[in-house]
């Protein structure tokens, strides 16, 4: 199943996310909803104003593993849906992409057939490494088409060592 669609950052300092949040026609609850939910407490909540579509924008803060993370989060019902689209980055970079966080829902809009011919899709496989498999072994068994560092890196490992 599809989650979301991921925009990082050249020096990974951010990201937008787009995400289908579930059914729904009000972005005003759905985004009280997922607050409440996720124990989020917006600093600035408010109606968002895109042509022909009902939108609400908030901003929090949340603690994580890589420190205080603020947020720019825009829901937008669109036929029957509620889409949620997140921009964030770690607080001190924040100001630096907040510009596009703020223009980033004023770019939703229905997919052309020409804009989906554009886009690149990522797909992730789960293996499993045979015993005493070196990092190298399975990626050529499994015909990975990331280099080794890739790998060792998005696995949190070091390269060379076995499995």
């Amino acid at each position: 199943m599809r989650a979301a669609v991921i925009g990082v950052a050249p020096h990974k300092q951010a990201a937008v996310v787009l995400e289908l949040q579930g059914e729904g026609d009000d972005s005003r609850a759905a985004a009280m909803g997922y607050a409440e939910q996720n124990g989020l407490v917006f600093s600035v909540a408010q109606p968002l104003r895109l042509p022909g579509l009902d939108a609400f924008r908030a901003r929090a803060v949340a603690p994580t593993l890589a420190g205080k993370t603020a947020a720019e989060i825009s829901w937008i019902a669109f036929q029957g849906q509620i889409y949620r689209l997140t921009g964030f980055a770690i607080e001190g970079p924040f100001a630096r992409y907040e510009g596009v966080f703020r223009s980033f829902p004023r770019s939703f809009r229905k997919l052309s057939d020409e804009d989906r011919g554009q886009i690149e899709e990522l797909r992730l496989r789960v293996v499993q490494a045979l015993e005493g498999e070196t990092l190298a072994a399975l990626s050529q068994r499994t015909s990975n088409t990331w280099n080794l560092n890739e790998t060792a890196v998005a696995n949190g490992m070091v390269p060379d060592r076995l499995l």
